[in-house]
């Protein structure tokens, strides 16, 4: 899979100290996925979920075949 880094998702990788790898492993091997809406470059924009030692990292995503656009990240606790 591709994937691409959005100037927003840019920002936010450095306001919230989290890491690209991270975030692609979200993608890769999440413990919820939930589709919400179509996106700008013709796929589907999903939000992705991953607990690691208690704390959630929450993903939004645009995937479209091996393309992938990370839109937003966060972490909750």
């Amino acid at each position: 899979m591709h994937f691409y880094l959005t100037w927003h998702v840019k920002r936010r990788i450095d306001q919230r100290v989290l890491s690209v790898e991270s975030l692609k492993d979200v993608i890769k091997c999440p413990d919820w996925r939930h589709q919400q809406r179509r996106g700008e470059h013709g796929g589907f924009v999903y939000r992705f979920e991953k607990t690691v030692k208690g704390k959630t990292l929450v993903v939004a995503a645009e995937l479209k075949k091996s393309e992938c656009w990370i839109i937003t990240a966060y972490e909750t606790h």
